[in-house]
């Protein structure tokens, strides 16, 4: 079971991580101040130590990577530099814009927890194992949301919450539904989770029935992920 979860989650992520790159580049080619170029000059500056193109670098060999190096390197327009740089690196791109511009394209609370996931599941994780009552502390931004699902108490809105991995989870979601644009794409993608929640998730339930700590974690995603179906 944990290892379809991983699948899908990380599905979901590529998509989320993918279509908020390009919404990035939305964002800045309407933006009458940028050009494409400015932006990522701008944010490259700020680091003294010129980090994100010293990484860039790092990539300059591989077969997927360096052709666009060899044709842009160093004056990438965003919609190459996001295809270069990792998700961390994204994340602050999203922040600097954020406060050059005073425009927000995704919360970067979100979008740290959709990191977390995301290493995750590229990690094979077992993510079952890490649904016991933690200590994490959610942002309160998250708490009003998961606050508007009205099949959620309070009670178990703050016990699940100090879950990672269930406050990830979330996170991903309200992300992935601010990020991406296309209705259809959305409907598709979470179609494709409801049918997994509903078919392969519960498939041996039997096998879990008694371990509430396991099906209380299904029953509050299950609720999370209703809210956008």
């Amino acid at each position: 079971m944990e290892q379809q979860a991983v699948g899908n989650l990380d599905a979901v992520d590529h998509q989320s991580g993918e279509l908020q790159g390009r919404r990035d580049l939305e964002c800045d080619c309407r933006n009458p101040n940028e050009d494409g170029y400015k932006l990522i000059q701008a944010f490259v500056a700020q680091d003294s130590g010129l980090y994100p193109l010293k990484n860039i670098q790092k990539h300059k060999s591989s077969d997927y990577c360096k052709s666009l190096i060899e044709k842009y390197y160093s004056y990438f327009p965003a919609w190459v530099f996001v295809e270069l740089i990792s998700f961390g690196e994204l994340a602050y791109l999203c922040e600097f814009y954020h406060n050059k511009y005073e425009e927000q394209i995704v919360d970067r609370i979100l979008l740290n927890s959709v990191r977390d996931i995301r290493n995750a599941s590229a990690h094979s994780n077992c993510l079952i194992n890490y649904l016991i009552p933690g200590n994490n502390h959610p942002h309160n931004s998250v708490v009003e949301r998961v606050k508007s699902i009205n099949t959620i108490g309070s009670s178990s809105r703050n016990k699940k919450l100090k879950n990672k991995f269930l406050y990830d989870f979330a996170c991903l979601l309200f992300a992935y539904d601010a990020v991406v644009s296309s209705k259809t794409v959305k409907a598709k993608r979470y179609s494709e989770l409801n049918d997994f929640f509903n078919g392969r998730m519960i498939k041996n339930k039997d096998w879990f029935a008694k371990n509430s700590t396991i099906t209380s974690a299904y029953e509050f995603a299950k609720k999370v992920l209703d809210n956008f179906i």
